[in-house]
């Protein structure tokens, strides 16, 4: 198993072998069943086991290979959100940087390599547009490290374009929330100075590893998480003082499931 997934999948149609093999126990006073599925958790907590039994050995092949398969999908799909995470950050603070990984001017890893010096440098007209073009009515606080803060008028229209762009299924889950636009709050926080909840709830939705986590630590079964995470979603949606970001979502989250059970 790759490092930080902690959940697999079991196919239905691994069924017929697990009866075949209760079958057997049963009329052989054997338990291949069990042993098969002790090598199972075994070998996707990377224990290397070994079978002890031909049957035993026979039985895990195809499901092994399908372990394999998901590990790979499963593999390709974290990269894909991992590098969808970096561009998406690249057109939010550095539209120029975005234009050239688009064009394939530069790499991806070229360009954040840049962003990551901008940030510790001072802000100069090189940067992307919603960065560098501030308000004349933000006020900003200029020290060594400078941080210009961005206009709420370019941000919400960046986070228009953004919402625009989320396929049918994640807005027709929003739209459950009574969400149809971007939702933009002010953090505070002169690092990330608006978040949008739109923003939050879409990185949220797409946290499976976190979730199945989560839910291992507090011992909920998936029903009860769904609905514990509706009614925090509810509270987070209509109570405009909550100005979280992702991780400070995922915090509160598990403390307030914690009161509630």
């Amino acid at each position: 198993m790759a490092e930080n997934k902690k959940s697999f999948i079991l196919y239905s149609d691994l069924i017929s072998v697990v009866k075949k093999l209760v079958e057997r126990d049963r009329e052989n006073k054997t338990n291949y069943a069990g042993e098969l599925f002790l090598h199972i958790l075994e070998y996707v907590n990377d224990k290397e086991p070994i079978a002890i039994d031909f049957i035993v050995e026979m039985a895990f092949e195809p499901i092994k290979q399908q372990l394999k398969r998901d590990l790979n999908e499963w593999t390709i799909i974290k990269e894909d959100r991992s590098n969808s995470g970096k561009i998406g950050n690249l057109k939010r603070w550095n539209l120029d940087l975005y234009d050239k990984v688009m064009s394939k001017e530069m790499t991806l890893k070229q360009a954040e390599s840049i962003a990551k010096h901008r940030k510790a440098s001072h802000p100069d007209s090189t940067l992307s547009p919603p960065i560098a073009n501030v308000a004349v009515n933000v006020t900003a606080t200029v020290t060594d490290n400078v941080i210009v803060y961005l206009n709420i008028e370019n941000f919400q229209k960046f986070r228009n374009s953004e919402f625009e762009n989320l396929d049918q299924v994640l807005k027709t889950k929003l739209k459950s929330f009574g969400i149809t636009k971007p939702i933009i709050r002010n953090t505070n926080n002169a690092n990330r100075q608006y978040v949008d909840v739109v923003e939050i709830l879409v990185y949220i939705f797409n946290s499976i590893d976190w979730s199945y986590t989560t839910m291992m630590n507090l011992d909920l079964n998936e029903e009860r998480f769904r609905s514990f995470m509706r009614d925090f979603i509810k509270t987070y949606v209509s109570d405009s003082s909550l100005n979280y970001d992702e991780s400070k979502f995922q915090g509160h989250f598990v403390n307030w499931v914690k009161k509630k059970i």
